[in-house]
């Protein structure tokens, strides 16, 4: 499994733009400079609707404010709130890409 990182949004889109059936995950922050998590998956589900996506948050998230940013028939495989431990991360992670 190989992993890529970034700390930019817009570098991140348009990696996955360029190379989008490379990816299988999306894990992405919620509050990030120029993009927050939902403009960013509603971005990538627009070109891979299937790809997997975790958001992870320091702030408490209702579902009534997923629905509202998220686009039409996307949603979320995991919702993760901050701070969490590395291991119930990868937990997370291996569960949703089963």
């Amino acid at each position: 499994m190989e992993i890529s990182t970034f700390d930019n949004p817009d570098m991140a889109y348009k990696e996955f733009k360029e190379n989008p059936e490379m990816y299988s995950l999306l894990l992405t922050d919620m509050r990030m400079p120029n993009m927050n998590g939902y403009e960013l998956i509603n971005k990538v589900k627009a070109i891979r609707p299937e790809i997997k996506t975790i958001l992870i948050s320091a702030y408490d998230i209702t579902q009534d404010e997923i629905t509202r940013n998220l686009n039409p028939n996307i949603k979320l495989d995991g919702l993760i709130c901050k701070p969490i431990a590395l291991e119930r991360l990868r937990e997370i992670i291996i569960d949703v890409l089963k």
